[in-house]
């Protein structure tokens, strides 16, 4: 890996405490651009200069601001450029702005910050706005006019009468998400904790060949009844992420279209075999305008354990050590990390991890036992990590003076690998000697086994009942329909501190380090 020089600036992903603004239990990601400053620098006047320069900061107070008055409820993060080459790079230059590329940029968040300052007659203006990430419509903007002034004190104020004047960007995006739905029939949320997609048959046991009805309903992650939407039933894709169809029998028609309740029906056969899943799935826009996918299922004889994990997490640090000359010498450094996932998928356990109360254990790297099998429905997610490290005050000096690009680790980006890498989970229920407790371990592609065991990158996740900020509901289901008998819930976020050896070892040290999942696992037991 290459080293990065580190400058202690508010660049990267920032991630605050779950609060009741959340939309539908998922916080929108927000990346923040800055302002393209498109005045001409003047020449040879020295205060002009000065008044020039301060154009510049604009961008560093309205961004600051708008974190502080939106940090509850929204998710930041610092973009990067495109260097020539093609590769990403973090400029860190007060006069080059970070500005976004033209068309999709949602590998940084859902919407983006950006705007410009030009001039004005004998003024200036400056415009803020944000946008959505994949369709780049704007959602919400403001223009605040100004005069030339090297005063920072002026120059904030007008900074921060844009940022107050965008907040709470909470409501801009749900007001805009609200009619971007009602208006858009190809339109949907998301369903981030929620079961989207309902397939209810007459018969949930059938021989070979014999048929049944079914009936199907959708509904987004607020309960709102999505009607006139299209559900399908073979194998699908989106953003390259496969979606399984249905296996074991077929669904006559394949594709059906919901009623304005958001209901359907159809037609299920069963094929030679002994069980059978019933799988369907709904591609949308969200109103980011990015793709997404809706996935619903129903097991036909034999019931597995069903499994739903949505999880998030967002680890910065920012360090300062004492080398060996001491102080007059520092080594400052940090690291950021962000991860989300989102798969589905059913688990037959055996009957050997039934008694030792083990009722799912997948993956590659964990002890499979005889009888088992799993069937994946989807898998998608994304993660981000960058280090960076600076040795001396000389090269704070020089990025000041000389405005460096620095290149980021080539393997910056990853995409979850659903065929060879999917999601392992491990869920004991609770015995004697131990609490109920739930492990996961995953490894998305470009994700470098030896570089994560180096930079410690947090690719698995363990919590317990009784651990602070977890919740564990067992609830147990009385609704005859049901092929589930019981249903667990774990969710809930978490601050994960540093160990204190690690930050004895520190002259100064700022961790930002926080957790959010929600696991729904529904079974037959």
């Amino acid at each position: 890996m290459k080293k990065i020089i580190f400058f202690h600036v508010a660049f990267i992903c920032l991630y605050a405490n779950a609060q009741p603004c959340d939309n539908c239990k998922k916080k929108p990601l927000v990346a923040n651009y800055e302002l393209d400053v498109q005045v001409a620098k003047p020449e040879g006047n020295v205060e002009a200069l000065l008044q020039w320069r301060q154009l510049f900061w604009l961008t560093k107070f309205a961004n600051a601001k708008i974190f502080a008055l939106n940090k509850n409820c929204v998710r930041f993060l610092q973009p990067l450029s495109t260097s020539a080459d093609g590769n990403a790079v973090l400029v860190v230059d007060q006069m080059k702005p970070t500005l976004p590329a033209g068309g999709n940029v949602s590998k940084y968040g859902d919407y983006l910050i950006t705007g410009s300052v030009t001039q004005s007659g004998n003024g200036y203006n400056m415009h803020i706005e944000l946008q959505t990430s994949c369709s780049r419509r704007r959602v919400a903007f403001a223009d605040i006019p100004f005069q030339a002034s090297s005063d920072p004190a002026y120059i904030q104020n007008i900074a921060e009468q844009g940022a107050a004047q965008l907040a709470p960007l909470i409501d801009k995006i749900n007001e805009f998400a609200n009619k971007e739905r009602d208006g858009n029939k190809k339109t949907a949320f998301s369903n981030w904790g929620t079961e989207s997609i309902t397939i209810t048959p007459k018969k949930r046991k059938l021989p070979a060949g014999e048929e049944t009805e079914i009936e199907i309903s959708m509904k987004d992650c607020d309960g709102f009844a999505l009607g006139n939407r299209q559900i399908v039933f073979t194998k699908g894709s989106v953003e390259g992420f496969p979606i399984n169809g249905t296996i074991g029998g077929t669904v006559t028609p394949a594709t059906v279209t919901t009623d304005a309740s958001g209901k359907a029906k159809a037609k299920f056969k069963m094929g030679d075999g002994k069980t059978a899943m019933i799988a369907a799935h709904y591609l949308f826009d969200k109103p980011t305008g990015c793709k997404d996918a809706m996935t619903g299922s129903c097991p036909i004889n034999g019931v597995p354990v069903k499994v739903v994990i949505e999880y998030e997490t967002d680890q910065i640090i920012d360090a300062v050590t004492p080398s060996i000359n001491g102080k007059a010498d520092l080594k400052s450094w940090g690291t950021f990390f962000s991860r989300t996932l989102r798969t589905v998928f059913h688990y037959y356990p055996s009957k050997k991890l039934l008694a030792e109360r083990v009722l799912v254990r997948t993956g590659a790297f964990s002890l499979i036992e005889d009888g088992t099998s799993t069937f994946y429905e989807s898998e998608d997610g994304f993660f981000a990590y960058a280090k960076f490290v600076s040795y001396s005050e000389q090269h704070r000096k020089d990025l000041l003076d000389g405005g460096l690009q620095l290149e980021l680790p080539s393997r910056y980006f990853g995409r979850p690998n659903f065929k060879n890498l999917p999601t392992e989970i491990t869920f004991t229920l609770e015995t004697a000697s131990s609490p109920m407790n739930l492990f996961m371990k995953f490894l998305y592609e470009n994700e470098e086994i030896d570089v994560a065991a180096e930079d410690s990158w947090p690719n698995t996740a363990s919590v317990s009942k009784g651990e602070k900020g977890v919740i564990m509901k067992v609830v147990k289901i009385t609704d005859p329909a049901s092929v589930y008998k019981t249903e667990y819930i774990i969710q809930g976020s978490r601050d994960l501190s540093m160990p204190a050896e690690l930050q004895k070892k520190l002259y100064k040290t700022e961790v930002i380090n926080d957790e959010k999942w929600y696991v729904r696992i529904l079974s037959p037991y």
